[in-house]
């Protein structure tokens, strides 16, 4: 099991996040169990004063069985139980789930669960609801680990930044939409060595001692070194 996943928000920010241990999921879901049946014996015991309580049970019964989708969406992300375990759910871009996305890895829960009896968990450390749902559930986030991947993808801002390739401006911008694509859209990962081809030939580069990802991301900085920080012009 990986202990972290890489996530590219739709500003092309790209943030890394330690994911949730398997104990700490199933003591959160533990704790969401020992809330909802103390709510459920508080119904039954204010039920007893009624003289038919079964329609009112059934009511408390079902908003125990639907409450942790509204806490979870409500909450960005986290039950009760995960915000004691510190642990939250994200989509795959980064941000809290949706509420559909909440639906779904509520309504695959008793695959999860019950029918397999067992927590399903891939290399990405989802069960079947994270997988369908398109989501993860990762320790809570640190302004630390956000700060520290900012400052790997924005090293061109730094007065001391001397960049590699000063030819970057012979790229255009479509050069770099296929760049940042390559870097941080994950439909086109498989291609870095496409287009880092293509951008050493259009460059002129021969060989390079980086890697394809580490000489896209070096092509990136330099290329908004030159834009942004010297203001130079690029091609068009």
């Amino acid at each position: 099991m990986i202990e972290n996943i890489n996530v590219t928000t739709g500003q092309y920010v790209k943030l890394s996040y330690e994911v949730a241990d398997i104990e700490q999921r199933i003591l959160a879901i533990v704790m969401d169990r020992i809330l909802q049946y103390i709510i459920l014996l508080c119904g039954i015991f204010v039920s007893s004063s009624f003289v038919n309580p079964y329609y009112f049970i059934v009511l408390v019964y079902i908003f125990i069985s639907c409450m942790n989708v509204f806490i979870e969406y409500l909450s960005h992300g986290q039950t009760i139980g995960k915000m004691l375990m510190r642990i939250t759910v994200v989509s795959d871009d980064g941000v809290p789930p949706s509420f559909s996305q909440c639906v779904i890895r509520w309504l695959l829960y008793p695959i999860d669960f019950w029918v397999v009896g067992v927590v399903l968990i891939n290399k990405k450390s989802q069960r079947i609801g994270d997988i369908a749902s398109g989501c993860y559930v990762v320790k809570k986030q640190t302004n630390k680990m956000v700060k520290v991947s900012l400052e790997d993808d924005y090293k061109y801002t730094d007065p001391k930044y001397k960049p590699r390739f000063e030819n970057v401006l012979l790229l255009t911008s479509k050069d770099m939409g296929y760049v940042k694509s390559a870097l941080y859209d994950k439909k086109f990962y498989s291609q870095q060595d496409q287009v880092a081809r293509l951008i050493r030939k259009r460059m002129g580069i021969q060989n390079s001692d980086m890697s394809d990802k580490q000489f896209l991301q070096q092509v990136r900085n330099d290329y908004y070194y030159q834009v942004q920080v010297l203001e130079k012009e690029p091609a068009v």
